[in-house]
């Protein structure tokens, strides 16, 4: 399991989050506690009494200025239900000082693992703010307790697992473990790992490249070619524009990068998308992808270069465009004709003779709607020219 606590919230936004994928039916409010008069012998609270008691709350102590505590503990696939992960969450929030305190835990069902939201005030009973101190490290602490699990005997576990990637740098096995929690130093011949402000072991290079050297399996080459593939298919659905994301946890944690298309690659086929950039700038200069699934990790080069993946949806929706025209609008040689494609045969089929007014009002209507679409794609295109520019001059 995996417990992650979000920045803190000035409003209770992480509420409206939650009831918004209830409504969707990609989630379940599965436990609330704490909410006085307003609960007793009821079901059926709205999410604005739940806002209104939970300001109401965090109001008692004004010089909290951000009062909302969001997290969010998830385990692999389905091995843990969500009654479970609640019970678990609420252990948690017992021993992080939360006790009393209203609480709402939300279940999701919408991606691959089982997991759950939590979401809180940071304002205890006593009116005075809940202690935040090392507060991720204790959670993790408290997990462990709760799994069984000693600190060394995981992380033996999580080397084993990183190990059955194929991977052929030592930076790419870093990377691996640095995606389990893991802080990665070098020392002298070796590397050394840290989680939750310990030392967890280490392990020397000259194994690692032993271990590259051996590993006899290379991923499929027509691997390589799904992914493509896969890319350039949901390039079309999914922005691949790739943006800073601001820094959701609650730690020391360095910015990352994301795009709507990597999210859903992520999600839908275990490609998980780390792209790199250099201290204090706002944009990547490279990427890898790890694919989970067929267990390697990838320079993204070898699948696409980084402007290309960037602008590939922009430049889909230029070419669809252009297909879509050609197909739809042609001009034979005995005059203007409208052209249907039959899907027995890859020949057009002359279907009906239009007017040369009623076609211009078709072919019009088109530009119209292609242009504002370009229109959209290149506002968005020009303030990351910008935004590059002026990272470039400071």
């Amino acid at each position: 399991m995996i417990f992650k606590i979000f920045t803190p919230g000035a409003t209770f936004h992480a509420v409206d989050y939650n009831e918004k994928k209830h409504k969707q039916g990609a989630g379940d409010l599965v436990h609330f506690d704490n909410f006085g008069s307003i609960a007793l012998g009821r079901t059926d609270i709205s999410k604005k009494e739940f806002v209104e008691y939970l300001n109401k709350w965090s109001g008692r102590n004004k010089k909290i200025k951000q009062p909302q505590f969001h997290a969010v503990l998830s385990c692999r696939g389905k091995e843990i239900n969500h009654e479970q992960l609640k019970e678990s969450a609420l252990e948690i929030m017992k021993d992080l000082g939360y006790s009393g305190i209203p609480i709402l835990i939300y279940s999701h069902n919408d991606t691959d693992n089982n997991h759950v939201h939590i979401v809180t005030s940071r304002v205890g009973v006593n009116g005075k703010k809940v202690n935040h101190t090392f507060e991720r490290k204790r959670a993790n602490a408290i997990l462990n307790r709760i799994q069984g699990l000693e600190p060394k005997q995981e992380f033996n576990q999580n080397v084993s697992t990183a190990l059955q990637y194929h991977f052929t740098t030592i930076p790419q096995f870093s990377m691996l473990m640095e995606k389990m929690g893991y802080t990665v130093a070098t020392k002298e011949d070796q590397l050394q790992f840290y989680k939750h402000g310990h030392e967890m072991g280490g392990m020397k290079k000259d194994i690692l490249l032993e271990r590259i050297q051996e590993q006899q399996h290379q991923p499929a080459p027509e691997r390589k070619k799904q992914i493509v593939a896969l890319v350039h298919k949901y390039a079309k659905l999914y922005d691949s524009a790739i943006q800073k994301e601001d820094n959701i946890a609650y730690t020391t944690k360095a910015t990352c990068f994301r795009s709507d298309l990597s999210d859903f690659l992520k999600q839908s086929f275990g490609l998980e998308f780390v792209f790199f950039a250099a201290k204090g700038k706002d944009t990547a200069y490279g990427y890898s992808i790890i694919d989970n699934k067929a267990g390697a990790v990838f320079k993204g080069s070898e699948i696409m270069k980084l402007d290309i993946l960037d602008n590939l949806s922009v430049q889909k929706l230029n070419q669809e465009g252009i297909s879509y025209f050609k197909k739809d609008y042609e001009q034979p040689a005995d005059g203007f004709k409208a052209y249907e494609h039959e899907t027995t045969s890859q020949e057009p089929s002359i279907t009906k003779e239009v007017s040369i007014d009623h076609l211009l009002e078709n072919v019009i209507a088109f530009i119209d709607d292609i242009t504002y679409a370009y229109q959209q794609h290149d506002e968005a295109y020009q303030k990351r020219r910008r935004r590059r520019r002026r990272n470039d001059f400071f």
